[in-house]
This record gives structure tokens, C-alpha cells and sequence, in this order.
């Protein structure tokens, strides 16, 4: 299977020279979006053009503390809404895959706060298309063209005491249309919480499907209601969000644990590449890690105050992970590959740690400089 590399950002402790606990994954060797559907546009693309960041708005109220899937229009409040039963589900969603017997990186030393949100967000050039998704070993077609995914991977030290994973994962693909009167160009968005005992491969699901018409190239992952529940998010447009709430099996949420996160667009499961064939387009990433909810400023109103008990400190520092997941692209990142350091951290507030990258198919900018070429 083609591992991607992965580099981390690690807050550093100042206190006694050990290595503390926030630190942020990205997963450079992976990489970003896709694209291609029929459309009046001669560079057509399956997705909608992401909100600038002032602009980005997530609900301001947590979902209910009840696991379970809920939706929030703007002016309203969180409702409940059926989640997709397990048989259809069965017929549609592909597991992504997470390493088996991989080791843990973490010190002994927790002086810096956990994160308790994070996100990932892509952006992309039109003329980064067509994508499909295949097997990255034969070429051959696996979900086919306009199918993948964003993950955001979440590899820690469970409760049991074996190394477990979060992924909180959007998993996109085109829905087939059936008859001429079929609606054209709708998208599943099939967003999940998969916790995942790496160790005995035991994979377990709280999903959510947005059925809309175009792929959703934001997710945001986060811990709530006291510690005890994970939740996924995400923003379908016209002020209308969907989320899905899951118990903590594990024990992210407790401790110190969560000190890590990556993230990208890659296949949409099963081990699958995300293969992009436009030579001229850009696809852009940002990773963000936050010590609370309201400090993540790629999903919640800049307005708000922070309510963060510790800040994480201008303390990162870049060291190699050995967290990788399975899926992948064909995409390199500009900042080089394999990157053996990240491009610079940007600190939006005490409490939050971002990175931002470009990848493109020759690993060069096509017009601008690293670490974006010229992309905001």
C-alpha cells in the first residue's frame, strides 16, 4: 500500500526542556481535491467554492448532548433528524483505513492543553481536474470519477491502553442518476465519527448523510458536552449545518490525549487514491487545532468570546509522525516531498495552531511561491 509521509507540529515545553502535548499533524505525502461533472461551466467542478474565512460561521450552541444526528438552519436551533440506518449505510460507506500495529509518539510530560476542536479545509484551482478515484497500486477504477474524501486522523493512546484512532471523515461520491427525471449532480456526503482499536482493527461508525449538489471541502471534528461525547460537523451552504454525535469509546476526550491531528482530501476509502490529472491546477490545505471550540477560527464566529482555560503557547516545533492512514493522491506538496519540514505555523489567537500548504502534480507552483502559491 503507498503510505503517505506525514510531518507533525509539536508544542514544545519551555518549563523543563520536555517535549509537551499539543502538536499538529498534516498529511503532506497525501493530498487534495478532485473534480469533474457536468455542468454550463467548461471547467466544471462537483463542489461549492468555500466561504472566506471572515465569513465562516459555524452555529454557535453545541448539538445536543443525545448522540444521534441533528441539523441547524440559521435563525433556528439544533433538531434532531434521522440518522441513516445501518443496511443503507452497508450499501454505500467505505471504511478508511487506519495502520495496524502502528506505535504511539507521545512523552510523559502533558503541561500543554489538549486540543478539543480541530479542522480541515481545501481549497483548489478547477484546472487541477479531472479526479478519480482508483487503486493507487493498479490504476484501476475503484468509486470511479468524482469520489473521495476529507479526513482529519486522530491517532492517540486509548483507554484500553493499545493505540486507538479517531477519524472524523466526510466520504463524497455522485449519486447515479436513474432516470431523466433524476436530479442532476447530487453528491452523498456521508459524514462520519469512525473510532477505531487499531491493534484488533475493530471499526465503529456514527454517520450522517447529507445529500446535496456538490461535495463539502470543510469538516470540523471536535469534543463536547463535558468530555464525553465526539462530534463531526459540517456546512452544506445557505446557513444550513449537519452534524453527528458519538460517546467517546476510547478516551480521547480524557487526559491530555488529544495532541495530534492530520488531514487532507485522499481516496474515498478502502485504501483508494484520489488521482488528480489537471498539470496546471493548485489544491491548498489548511489544518487547524484548537485548545477549545471557540478558538478554531476555520468554523466558528470570529465575534465570539474565547472561553479556552489554558493556552497553547507559540511553542511548535516540526518533528516526523509515523501516523499515516492508507488512503491517498497522486498530489505533491510544494513545500517538498517527502516535506522534511513543515511551512510556517500561524497562531490566530493564544489558544489555536495552523498550517497551510499547497500541492500541485509536479510538486511546483504553477504561478505564486510556496507554502500556498499565491492562494488565500
Amino acid at each position: 500500500m503507498a503510505k503517505a509521509a506525514t510531518l507533525a507540529v509539536r508544542a514544545r515545553s519551555q518549563s523543563n526542556g520536555m517535549r509537551a502535548t499539543a502538536y499538529l499533524c498534516v498529511a503532506v505525502g497525501l493530498a487534495l481535491l478532485r473534480a469533474v461533472a457536468a455542468d454550463e461551466s467548461p471547467t466544471a467542478v462537483p463542489f461549492e467554492e468555500l466561504k472566506p474565512l471572515d465569513e465562516v460561521h459555524e452555529p454557535v450552541e453545541e448539538p445536543p448532548s443525545a448522540a444521534g444526528c441533528y441539523r441547524y438552519k440559521s435563525g433556528d436551533q439544533w433538531r434532531a433528524v434521522k440518522c441513516p440506518a445501518e443496511q443503507h449505510l452497508k450499501e454505500r460507506l467505505l471504511r478508511p483505513e487506519a495502520v495496524k500495529f502502528i506505535g504511539v509518539g507521545e512523552s510523559a510530560a502533558h503541561d500543554a492543553p489538549p486540543f478539543k476542536s480541530a479542522t480541515v479545509r481545501v481549497r483548489m484551482t478547477p484546472d487541477l481536474f479531472p479526479e478519480e478515484d482508483v487503486n493507487p497500486l493498479t490504476g484501476a477504477a475503484m468509486s470511479g470519477p468524482d469520489a473521495y474524501s476529507i479526513q482529519i486522523n486522530v491517532p492517540f493512546t486509548g483507554n484500553n491502553g493499545q493505540v486507538d484512532e479517531v477519524q472524523f471523515v466526510n466520504e463524497a461520491w455522485p449519486l447515479p442518476v436513474v432516470s431523466p427525471f433524476s436530479p442532476q449532480n447530487q453528491y452523498d456526503n456521508i459524514v462520519c465519527v469512525w473510532q477505531i482499536a487499531n491493534v484488533t482493527q475493530n471499526y465503529q461508525h456514527s454517520c450522517i448523510i447529507v445529500m446535496a449538489d456538490h461535495i463539502i471541502n470543510s469538516l470540523t471534528g471536535y469534543i463536547y458536552n463535558n468530555n464525553s461525547m465526539l462530534g463531526a460537523v459540517v456546512d452544506s451552504g445557505k446557513s444550513t449545518y449537519w452534524a453527528v454525535g458519538a460517546p467517546d469509546m476510547y478516551g480521547l476526550a480524557m487526559g491530555n490525549r488529544w495532541n495530534s491531528v492530520s488531514g487532507t482530501v485522499l481516496g474515498r476509502g478502502n485504501s483508494s487514491e484520489a488521482s488528480f490529472a489537471g498539470g496546471k491546477g493548485i489544491a491548498s490545505t489548511w489544518v487547524l487545532g484548537a485548545a477549545c471550540r471557540e478558538a478554531n477560527i476555520l468554523s466558528y464566529p470570529h465575534t465570539q468570546p474565547i472561553k479556552c482555560s489554558h493556552p497553547l503557547g507559540k511553542r511548535a516545533t516540526s518533528t516526523p509522525s509515523p501516523y499515516v492512514t492508507l488512503e491517498s493522491n497522486n498530489l505533491k506538496p510544494v513545500t517538498g516531498d517527502p516535506a522534511h519540514k513543515l511551512p510556517p505555523f500561524t497562531y490566530p489567537n493564544p489558544y489555536a495552531v495552523m498550517v497551510a500548504y499547497a500541492a500541485t502534480l509536479s510538486g511546483k507552483c504553477p504561478t505564486g511561491k510556496p507554502p500556498l502559491c499565491g492562494m488565500k
